[in-house]
Order: C-alpha cells, then structure tokens, then sequence
C-alpha cells in the first residue's frame, strides 16, 4: 500500500466484470476469473470453511487461494469511525482464530474514493496481516499468512457497515493442505481489486437495508 490513498484510481485490468451483489440490490466490479463461492465444487470447496450467510457475498479465484469478501453488518455506534477498520480486522481475526494479527497500514478514504455513495458516507480501509490455519490444523508448519486488504464503507443513513474485504496469500505453510493447490498471491493485484470493488460499488436498491 502506498502513500496515497489505498482507493485511489486502480490499475487498468481487462478481466473485470460488474457482479449483481444481494440480487442486484448493489452491484461492483470483481475480477471476472472470481467466482461465486456458492456455485463451485471440487477443489474449491476448500475455500469453503462454512456455508455462506445471507449477509455475505464471497467470490474465490479458481487459480489461487485469493478472495473476496462483501459483508453487510450493523453500524456499531460504538466504535468510533476512525476506528471501525481497526475492529472488524480483530473481529475477523477472532473468528479465524488467527495466532497473529497484525496491521501494517491505515487510511481514510475521500468521497472520490468511493463515487456512487451518498455524501454522507464514511469510508475506511487497512492492510494487515493474519496468521490463520485451515480446518484446526494447529501445527506450525500449517499456518498460513493472509494479507488482508479491508475497507469499511459507513453508510449512517442505514446504520450499516459495508465491510470488502480481499484476502491474499503471503506465506502457505509447509503442512498446511492448501500447499497442494495453492501457492502465495500477488499483493499488488490484491490491492487493485480493493480499489476497483470500492470504487464501483452502487447501492441501486435501498430497500436491501430496509429503508427506502
């Protein structure tokens, strides 16, 4: 990540395609080689580590082990805004039961960041680290480095969180069983697809929220 803002205009890509998002109710560009994770077999059922909820849309390369992660969470008025990037990263981190988290940079997004949100929307975004395992595999040669490029995108008007974020493989363990498929990503194309998801994204139906 660089000095500049982390949602700054992305690098020209020609395999990206806008993705129906809840319905269609948003819609953002993916990388097209992403695919729904709900609609997939064989050997990208190891992405899979639980069945989809209805808040998430979660979209995995079908060459690596990189994924997208679009979450719709309440906006928790207690934390404040400048720190909701930081919250959802440990959230993220507890629930992946990550033997290390780290962040690594911050920023907060201006409203050409993030062009078809309303004025009143705050935007977050950060880079960290996680060092997670795959199906309880706790020896240390099964851990494996994911760099974690978030955004929050606060929208207040619906006190929701819109929460992207894109994981990358930095190091697969040794024993880890995604070693087999995978190997580590491209971090700069991680941090492009970030870019380009948050700079796409439109909410076309307001009703997704429950307010019209």
């Amino acid at each position: 990540m660089s000095s500049s803002s982390p949602a700054a205009t992305a690098t020209a890509a020609t395999d990206l395609t806008m993705r129906d998002l809840y319905g269609g109710a948003l819609r953002a560009m993916v990388p097209e080689r992403f695919v729904d994770i709900r609609q997939v077999d064989g050997r990208l059922v190891t992405l899979q580590l639980r069945e989809v909820p209805d808040h998430q849309e979660v979209f995995a390369d079908t060459e690596t082990e990189e994924s997208v992660i679009v979450e719709l969470l309440e906006l928790d008025t207690d934390v404040a805004n400048e720190q909701c990037a930081r919250f959802h990263f440990q959230q993220i981190a507890e629930h992946n039961e990550a033997v290390r988290a780290q962040i690594v940079q911050e920023a907060q997004l201006t409203a050409a960041d993030m062009p078809h949100l309303p004025e009143d929307a705050l935007g977050y975004v950060l880079a960290g680290d996680q060092d997670v395992a795959k199906f309880r595999e706790r020896s240390a040669d099964a851990i494996n480095t994911v760099r974690l490029f978030l955004a929050v995108l606060r929208l207040p008007r619906v006190g929701t969180d819109v929460l992207i974020t894109v994981n990358v493989p930095v190091v697969v363990g040794a024993a880890s069983s995604s070693r087999q498929h995978w190997g580590a990503g491209d971090l700069q194309a991680g941090l492009d697809h970030l870019r380009t998801l948050v700079g796409s994204i439109d909410v076309r139906d307001w009703g997704l929220f429950g307010s019209s």
